[in-house]
């Protein structure tokens, strides 16, 4: 279950240009947390993640994108890792090409977090809700990289250990982007990053499992309940996306 909230004090607020979102921690384990907006904290489908089995061997988190200019953050995943390069094979035109492609792995103290991270944007993709994950890496001289999340590959090595004989196991993420090589990262090293998911402004309050529960002693009118719940049009979602798409390119260029 989801740690209480009740009586705590807001624990994280981040600014998003004229709004202020609070965070909770929801999920701690280890040296790392989870943090879910306040206002969705107490939804299922965020209790549901603090107890997920360990997901298959190629983890590939599916979603719209949705516009980054008008979004907003709803998770929020502060961890360590470290980063490198690894060698995928496509082939094109039946021809087989190899490239580089560089990635981000979570330290051992961190990936449940993350992997449950993934599973809460599996979720939202359930759900109908568009959303897009990103990175921010802080590498060399502490300047922030912006990377934008397109899949994570997931599996356990085994190795035998030197000292005993003994065969060992040893979880291993690596989250890869849409950027393939995006450099600012010494091979090795660990760097401070925050892990975030971003839906349209406006998507989640359009649910009715996202309505916030009201303070006790308060009587919540009809009339109250769906004005919360209206949202924004659909056509202003479908706008935001179509923004978003060129945003992206911009960003990546």
């Amino acid at each position: 279950m989801a740690e209480s909230n009740e009586g705590k004090g807001f624990v994280k607020a981040v600014q998003n240009t004229d709004m202020t979102y609070r965070f909770v921690k929801v999920i701690e384990e280890g040296k790392g947390a989870i943090y879910v907006r306040e206002d969705i904290a107490s939804a299922d489908f965020v209790r549901s993640i603090s107890d997920q089995p360990v997901p298959s061997r190629y983890v590939r988190p599916v979603g719209g994108i949705v516009n980054i200019v008008e979004a907003e953050p709803v998770l929020m995943v502060p961890f360590i890792g470290t980063s490198g390069t690894s060698l995928y094979a496509t082939t094109t035109l039946g021809q087989k090409v190899v490239e580089v492609r560089q990635y981000v792995r979570p330290i051992k103290d961190y990936l449940p977090l993350i992997l449950r991270a993934i599973s809460f944007t599996r979720e939202l993709s359930v759900k109908g809700i568009p959303f897009i994950t990103v990175v921010i890496g802080y590498g060399k001289n502490n300047k922030p990289r912006f990377l934008i999340l397109r899949g994570a590959r997931y599996f356990v090595r085994k190795y035998r250990s030197r000292k005993t004989g003994e065969l060992r196991t040893y979880p291993d993420l690596r989250l890869f982007f849409t950027k393939p090589l995006f450099g600012g990262f010494k091979k090795g090293e660990r760097y401070y990053f925050v892990l975030s998911v971003l839906v349209p402004k406006g998507a989640l309050t359009r649910k009715t499992f996202v309505v916030p529960a009201e303070p006790k002693g308060t009587v919540t009118t009809p009339g109250a309940t769906a004005q919360q719940v209206q949202g924004q049009p659909t056509e202003d979602i479908d706008r935001q996306l179509r923004e978003l798409f060129e945003a992206l390119r911009k960003v990546n260029s």
